[in-house]
């Protein structure tokens, strides 16, 4: 971790590593760049990473943590419509992508989750164990 909350590691199996950024602390302005010879790529943007399963959606999060504890970093994704007031939308993508994954958001297994209304996202530690929790 940087200092500013950006994750450094390895996401994507290439052997450099790699820049997760979420000013938002939401997981709605989530962005990737990944690691290049030297430096880093272009960040790619939550919606990228969806890989069209809910690109067309109006709120897409997405967080960033080995959640599965396999030693790779996972992606969790959330997408759902426009909220409105305080009415309750349920997502139409909420899935876990088990890392290793790619710029398009391709990786290993994908489980599907039930979160239920999600209006933002992000990596926690609500328990003090040494596994990463999603705080909803």
């Amino acid at each position: 971790m940087t200092p500013s909350g950006d994750l450094l590691a390895n996401i994507d199996g290439d052997g450099r590593t790699d820049r997760v950024s979420d000013p938002s602390h939401a997981g709605a302005r989530l962005t990737v760049a990944f690691g290049k010879e030297s430096g880093y790529g272009a960040p790619v943007g939550v919606r990228k990473l969806v890989d069209g399963s809910g690109s067309g959606e109006k709120d897409v999060l997405a967080a960033v943590a080995d959640f599965d504890a396999d030693g790779w970093s996972d992606l969790i994704v959330v997408a759902t419509g426009r909220t409105r007031g305080d009415d309750a939308i349920e997502p139409t993508v909420d899935e876990l992508v088990s890392g290793p994954f790619s710029a398009s958001g391709q990786g290993q297994p994908t489980r599907q989750l039930d979160l239920g209304e999600t209006r933002g996202i992000a990596e926690a530690d609500s328990d003090h164990d040494p596994y990463p929790d999603l705080a909803v």
